[in-house]
Parts: C-alpha cells; sequence; structure tokens
C-alpha cells in the first residue's frame, strides 16, 4: 500500500521486511583478508588448469591439478574391484535388491522414518565414469 504525504511516498510492509531490504542495499564487504582475496583472484585465473572438489574422507576444499585428477580418476577406475562395466538392467536389479533390504530389514528394527531416509539417500541413477 502506497501512502502520500506532502509528495512524499511511503510504502508500507511487514514488521522486519526493512531490515531485511536495508541490508540488501548495503555495499557487499568481503570477510577475505587482502591476501586471501589475492589468492582467490589467483584460484579464479587458474581454472582452466585446476580441479576444485571436496574431499571425500575429509570434506576440505580441494585443489588440484587437473593432470593429476585425471591421473587419480584413471588409477580408481581401472580397479576392477572398485568399479566394473555394467548394463542398466544389472543396475536396476541392484537397486531392487537394496530397496527390498532396507524394507525388509531396516524398517522392522530401526524404524519407517529411518528406512524412509536411506531409500531417499542412496543413488538410483547410475552414474558413468570415464577416465
Amino acid at each position: 500500500m502506497l501512502l502520500s504525504l506532502n509528495n512524499l511516498n511511503f510504502k508500507t510492509e511487514p514488521r522486519g521486511h526493512n531490515i531485511y531490504q536495508n541490508e540488501a542495499a548495503q555495499p557487499h564487504r568481503s570477510n577475505l583478508t587482502s591476501t586471501e582475496q589475492r589468492g582467490f583472484k589467483k584460484l579464479l585465473r587458474l581454472r582452466s588448469r585446476l580441479r576444485y572438489t571436496v574431499g571425500d574422507k575429509c570434506g576440505s576444499f580441494v585443489v588440484m591439478p587437473q593432470s593429476l585428477d585425471k591421473n587419480i580418476t584413471g588409477y580408481t577406475l581401472s580397479d576392477s574391484s572398485t568399479y566394473a562395466e555394467t548394463t542398466a538392467a544389472a543396475f536396476r536389479k541392484a537397486c531392487e535388491k537394496v530397496r527390498k533390504t532396507i524394507s525388509t530389514v531396516v524398517k522392522p528394527k530401526l524404524g519407517a522414518n529411518v528406512a524412509k531416509g536411506l531409500l531417499e539417500s542412496w543413488s538410483k541413477n547410475a552414474a558413468n565414469y570415464t577416465a
């Protein structure tokens, strides 16, 4: 709703809205030091040669040369105990086995909520990896 008072327009908003509006209008201020900002800019300049990822065990931010990432990926994919070629039918069969195990083992022991969480969290789509 707009109210006019001596050619000034005031917009009435729900309580607290002005706080967010005022904060959004403030100029962005980085929480990085100048040294960190320079390092970040350097990382951005090198993005065509570097690989940025999150560590699978530590959860930390990881930066490595793309060549090293390709070597690690190739080595990992060549390990037949970790990855193997499969078909879509075999993948669907394995998914059904996991779904059935969760429903028959986990649900009776740990409850419907835990089973539902597990059913929603594991991958239902095949991932294609290439070296």
